[in-house]
């Protein structure tokens, strides 16, 4: 799903993860973890988020891609014509 992003972009998301994963292990009462359930579900609705985002812009550049290729066929079929 990620594949074609840069490197730091994976490592990143890499990164994301393996916090996520380390806080859901944490399985104690809210009174001494102050909230940490529900801040790890929202970390992982953050990290979801940035997932699609990632895969909509990484999308989104190859569509710009493409257009600018048919583009320029198109610009070279017309000053053949």
């Amino acid at each position: 799903m990620r594949s074609g992003h840069s490197q730091e972009v994976e490592r990143l998301l890499d990164v994301m993860e393996e916090i996520y994963a380390q806080l859901v292990t944490m399985d104690f009462p809210d009174a001494l973890t102050y909230g940490l359930r529900r801040r790890t579900d929202i970390a992982r609705s953050i990290i979801e988020r940035t997932q699609a985002d990632v895969t909509v812009s990484y999308r989104q550049q190859q569509l710009e891609q493409k257009i600018s290729g048919l583009s320029s066929q198109l610009s070279q079929y017309k000053s053949d014509t």
